[in-house]
Parts: structure tokens; sequence; C-alpha cells
């Protein structure tokens, strides 16, 4: 699995897509691990459009805000996005 940003692209460990409800109104949540040690990067490449492919399809994802990205350690990245 990968996810490709514009700038880069990433080998995926883990993926969730779910749907959560906040006051009512669906909240799209994406959260995911990459391999990577530059959380820097990562922050500013993931607050965009991007792609995360899972060797038999694509998912396109777009107006996502980051909401939380943190290392985990071992050279992987967890990052949360919702909307």
């Amino acid at each position: 699995m990968k996810a490709k940003t514009f700038g880069a692209q990433y080998k995926l460990v883990e993926f969730n897509h779910y749907v959560d409800n906040e006051k009512d109104k669906p909240v799209n949540i994406i959260d995911f691990v990459v391999e990577s040690d530059n959380i820097n990067f990562i922050e500013e490449e993931f607050s965009h459009f991007f792609v995360i492919e899972t060797g038999e399809s694509s998912y396109i994802f777009n107006d996502y805000k980051l909401t939380e990205c943190y290392e985990l350690g071992g050279g992987l990245i967890r990052v949360i996005c919702v909307k």
C-alpha cells in the first residue's frame, strides 16, 4: 500500500477510514501510518490533496484537515485527517 502526495510517496503500513457523528453531523476520519522520518514534511504534505493506493483500489482525498500527526517510533508516523 502507498500514500501519495504532490511532493512524495510513502509506504503505507496501516489505513483506516470511518465516519463518526459530531453534533448530528457526519465527520469522515482518515487514520493511517506511513514510513517516514520527517514529521515536518508529513504535516505539510497531508494538509492538501493526497491519494491512498491499496493495490486494487485508489482513493483520492481532498479538503481534509490534518488534526493529528505524531511519531510512533521506528520510522513510523501516524496521521489523522478529518472532513
